[in-house]
């Protein structure tokens, strides 16, 4: 093969400009630091690349989006529930107290009022928000878990299941005695005591409506239809059938509290109180099924009071000008936020786990009771000085001192009652401090799970950084020696290309 002069100075300038290439290449290496600029320069060091800043990516979004914000949404959760605690904590406190029997009438008005406060408190933890989204009212964070303002019209079909552990018993008091003029009272006439089987709905002040108990026995299978419960309208202190005219006489809870396995009907349905008080047959049948089923109606709801739909299976309607249906599940919702590679981690409390429509009704029914004794302390003692007053003649005094008596016996039952309603309520606020304390310990350990995730996550993130530069970053102290090289190469060949140049064909002619 014949070597030109056009041959060899092609190939000098080639290689020279190899040797630039390389050089210019070094040069990039050591000012950005990095192994390659481009994709095609190596693609095994760019895919690896685009793995790592992948993960990277997934592990900044876990640590500073994802846990953070499930570490803040179960802090201002558990906050909510510390406070409950300590409002539970002290009302045991005073049912202790109050089962002794030895408060005076100052310490019952300061426990009803205490009372009033942490109920109205209780309700105002139960809507807490985090973002403006509600933290225990499941997937409708857009929703409360109260009324925020009382609604008339609102209507709720709801279902609700009870099991026999519900069932429990009132006590009643009848014959009441009437300060207002003085009359005389026979025995007939005097105070008496009942104990009452019932079952307590989660809602007082319910639409009139027949109520039907469906249940399964105890072999599983189901009774339907169950126990029917029939209505009852409270007026003005008095019982009526659901004519609302004739008067249910004695009153419901007498009736069924009679010594009577099987009188007529099954069940009265006081829908003023929220109660399905029964006769002793109706009791020993749902003391042995395994569920209890209910459907009622209620229209209207006052402010503080807890939304169904946070609770029950249940149907709302609205009449905004337009009537709207809006049906609601009573299945879990639980929020679940990724917190790592394939792992999950529920966040929430549900409101249903630990705002009981039970411990509010029993608050209710405590402050209820407590103000009837108050009230009947104040009878009596008016009572004792119209007995001392002068204006009375013997044959009135005499009718006092007969209402004194009965006065005496009504309050006497009244103490005892509410003594036995407080032991109970402590047992009751205790179990349900037990729950409370219980979430707030489930909070804890997930708590501790997520810590853990982050300090995984951490050392993680740590690692695959040091893998990213491992890939991807250019060694200083390398690349300057090879830099170093390649420029006394280039320079070398500069030189031999300017030897090569400086002469031709025509300094041999």
């Amino acid at each position: 093969m014949r070597i030109t002069n056009s041959i060899i100075t092609n190939n000098t300038v080639r290689n020279v400009n190899t040797n630039k290439s390389t050089l210019d290449s070094l040069y990039t290496q050591l000012s950005t630091g990095k192994l390659i600029q481009k994709a095609s320069e190596n693609p095994i060091i760019a895919i690896r690349a685009l793995r790592f800043r992948s993960e990277m990516s997934e592990l900044e979004q876990y640590l500073k989006k994802n846990i953070p914000d499930a570490r803040s949404w179960m802090k201002l959760t558990e906050d909510a529930l510390d406070s409950v605690n300590g409002m539970v904590s002290q009302m045991v406190t005073y049912m202790v107290q109050g089962s002794t029997g030895s408060l005076d009438n100052e310490a019952k008005m300061s426990i009803i009022n205490t009372m009033k406060q942490y109920r109205g408190q209780i309700y105002e933890d139960a809507n807490a928000t985090y973002s403006g989204r509600s933290i225990f009212t499941g997937y409708k964070t857009n929703s409360t878990m109260t009324f925020p303002n009382t609604d008339t019209t609102i209507q709720y079909d709801i279902t609700e299941t009870f099991t026999p552990e519900d069932l429990d018993q009132v006590m009643t008091i009848s014959n009441s005695v009437d300060i207002t003029s003085v009359h005389d009272v026979t025995d007939t006439q005097m105070p008496e005591r009942y104990n009452t089987y019932r079952l307590r709905l989660s809602y007082d002040k319910i639409k009139e409506a027949d109520l039907t108990i469906e249940y399964t026995d105890k072999n599983g299978n189901p009774v339907n239809p169950g126990i029917t419960a029939q209505q009852v309208v409270v007026k003005d202190g008095k019982y009526y059938y659901q004519d609302g005219t004739t008067e249910i006489v004695p009153n419901p809870y007498q009736k069924m509290a009679a010594d009577n396995n099987n009188p007529t009907p099954d069940a009265y349905f006081i829908a003023e109180t929220g109660e399905i008080v029964m006769n002793k047959a109706a009791y020993a049948k749902l003391s042995e099924a395994t569920s209890i089923s209910t459907e009622y109606t209620k229209v209207g709801f006052e402010k503080g009071e807890l939304r169904p739909e946070n609770y029950f299976t249940c149907v709302c309607t609205t009449n905004d000008g337009v009537k709207k249906r809006t049906e609601y599940s009573s299945n879990r919702q639980d929020i679940n936020y990724t917190v790592n590679f394939n792992q999950t981690m529920k966040v929430n409390t549900e409101g249903r786990d630990v705002f009981k429509h039970d411990i509010i009704r029993d608050m209710d029914e405590l402050i209820d009771i407590t103000q009837k004794t108050l009230d009947l302390q104040e009878k009596v003692s008016k009572l004792e000085n119209m007995k001392k007053d002068s204006q009375y003649d013997p044959t009135e005094k005499k009718q006092i001192e007969n209402m004194l008596t009965a006065a005496k016996k009504e309050l006497d039952y009244s103490q005892d009652i509410l003594q036995t309603m407080y032991g109970a309520a402590n047992t009751s606020f205790t179990a349900y401090q037990n729950t409370v304390v219980g979430e707030i310990a489930d909070i804890g350990a997930r708590s501790t799970r997520l810590t853990l995730n982050e300090t995984r996550l951490g050392n993680q993130s740590i690692s695959l950084e040091e893998l990213k530069s491992t890939n991807e970053d250019a060694d200083e102290a390398e690349t300057i020696i090879h830099l170093t090289t390649a420029h006394n190469v280039y320079e070398a060949s500069l030189s031999a290309a300017s030897k090569l140049m400086s002469t031709s064909l025509l300094d041999y002619i």
